[in-house]
């Protein structure tokens, strides 16, 4: 369940992630989600610190949404920056690779194919990625709002870095995803 991923590539084309690798629009193929049924899903917040230099020695961290359907149908959505420094979503069927933390922020009724389509639907999809300002936690901020107070109202205790240290976020606002370092964990 842990081991190599299926990737759904919602923008772009994705190859299938291996262990430690960023997957960039592109690479192969792209899947499809096929699962329009209907039922409760937990929510989790998932983080993990990202290896990445930032002012003040501000801990980064990268947020990912993890949903876990009745069956055990699992879905994970999370934003990230490709080679043109702008935001892009990823969707897929496993849960992170990664070491890190899950938080519990609620439950809702919805679909994989439901989810996907929020997150196809992301506003922030596109938008020019920075570190501090616009990035994975505001990308997944975004998409919690779309999925109603079941699950935003639960990641309302989380802040983003740009919620927690606004004079750091700002200064990096004008600043690439390359001007903070190297993307890898």
């Amino acid at each position: 369940m842990w081991g190599a991923r299926a990737v759904l590539a919602v923008s772009g084309k994705m190859a299938p992630r291996s262990a430690g690798s960023r997957d960039r629009p592109g690479d192969a193929h792209e899947a499809q989600e096929y699962d329009s049924t209907s039922r409760q899903a937990k929510v989790y917040l998932f983080t993990r610190p990202v290896d990445r230099s930032l002012p003040d020695s501000i801990e980064y961290h990268h947020w990912a949404l993890v949903f876990v359907f009745q069956g055990d149908d699992v879905r994970t959505a999370e934003g990230f920056p490709d080679d043109s420094e702008r935001l892009y979503p990823k969707y897929t069927k496993l849960f992170p690779e990664e070491e890190g933390s899950y938080y519990t922020l609620g439950s809702i009724s919805t679909s994989p194919a439901a989810v996907l389509q929020k997150v196809r639907d992301n506003p922030c999809n596109g938008e020019k990625y920075t570190a501090t300002w616009q990035n994975c936690q505001t990308w997944l901020r975004a998409l919690t709002a779309s999925l109603g107070d079941g699950v935003e109202g639960g990641l309302r205790e989380f802040k983003t870095l740009r919620e927690a240290n606004p004079v750091v976020a700002a200064a990096g606002k004008k600043k690439s995803a390359k001007g903070f370092g190297s993307f890898s964990s």
